[in-house]
């Protein structure tokens, strides 16, 4: 049984169970405008806006007017600041068809050579990329990519399986052999452990600490074919555990686009022969392993603090020196009332 470190210090140990896998993808949702109705209430989704609660109709009461665009650091903004006025507008409020229009206007400058105002063009960027309806055109053409492909990807998973058994992760290159598996295929799989994560659940991937992720399990940079990175990427969890800085869904997202690149190469045939199928893997269309649907199950136990950044290996040593013990014990001693002064 292995003990591996989860995310943020969570201990995990490993045993066999199977788990029947499931492949879904995150949903974006958007919530709806607040309109001037007095605001919605948390039960029902609505948002609390600056003044809602001072303006709109059905509300009942007095209502006060709204606060002006900077009014609340101390001044009003009128049209004789053009430049305060721009910053005070809502970018999102535009359409996606006008922010398109703009940039394409500014691009055309820039391609050509000329002038063109740059802090515009970061403020339309910024604006698309939050624009909802920009958002939802991004996720249905990610949805379609999705359905074309995962027939692929699941076929790519189960085949990667074949050669990667569960025990993957108590076994050396003896065991491995005795599965039926090459020594050239042997190497390769223990050397390039992202594709062990094959055999961990969505539960354990989502609660892998980031830098195991971006480390030892990324399969990035380690060269592997499109039927492996396809199985890697069908195994990931579609949320992270402890992901506040979003590093999680970045590492995943930057395996999709490899990804994309390697199948739009594929259909083009233009994917090196070694992308295609790494030569380790010879002739075989699938391996020796006929268990293809475990995953290995794991128990999270937490502890204090667990929440946190990992501490560093020095911070540990300093807490636990003899040195501390020493300084900690002579400190009490000094200062302990009931001590014998004599002693």
């Amino acid at each position: 049984m292995a003990d591996f470190v989860g995310d943020e210090g969570e201990g995990v140990k490993g045993s066999v169970s199977p788990a029947p896998e499931t492949h879904e993808r995150r949903k974006i949702s958007f919530s709806s405008e607040v309109g001037g109705g007095g605001g919605g209430s948390e039960a029902d989704g609505g948002l609390k806006t600056p003044g809602s609660s001072r303006s709109g109709g059905g509300g009942g009461g007095d209502a006060s007017p709204m606060l002006s665009p900077l009014s609340e650091f101390g001044e009003e903004v009128d049209g004789s600041h053009p430049e305060l006025m721009r910053c005070a507008s809502d970018e999102s409020t535009m359409s996606l068809a006008g922010i398109i229009e703009e940039l394409g206007a500014l691009m055309e400058k820039a391609n050509a050579g000329l002038p063109f105002d740059e802090r515009r063009l970061d403020e339309l960027i910024k604006a698309q990329e939050e624009n909802p309806e920009y958002q939802a055109q991004l996720q249905a053409e990610h949805d379609a990519w999705r359905a074309s492909v995962d027939s692929f990807l699941v076929e790519s998973l189960l085949i990667t399986r074949t050669f990667v058994p569960l025990h993957i992760f108590t076994s050396d290159h003896e065991a491995l052999l005795v599965d039926g598996l090459s020594a050239e295929l042997s190497k390769r799989i223990l050397k390039k452990q992202c594709l062990w994560l094959v055999r961990m659940s969505t539960e354990e991937i989502a609660r892998l600490h980031e830098a195991d992720l971006t480390g030892r399990f990324n399969p990035t940079g380690e060269m592997l074919d499109v039927v492996e990175m396809a199985a890697i990427y069908c195994s990931l969890p579609d949320r992270f555990c402890n992901d506040r800085l979003g590093k999680k869904i970045a590492w995943r997202d930057q395996i999709e686009t490899v990804l994309r690149k390697m199948l739009n190469e594929r259909e083009k045939n233009v994917l090196p022969k070694g992308k295609v199928r790494a030569p380790a893997y010879g002739d075989l269309e699938r391996g020796p392993i006929s268990n293809v649907y475990s995953t290995r199950e794991v128990e999270v136990v937490s502890s204090e603090g667990s929440q946190g950044p990992r501490r560093s290996f020095q911070e540990v040593c300093r807490r636990h020196s003899i040195n501390r013990k020493r300084a900690s014990t002579t400190s009490t001693a000094l200062y302990n009332p009931d001590a014998d002064p004599d002693a």
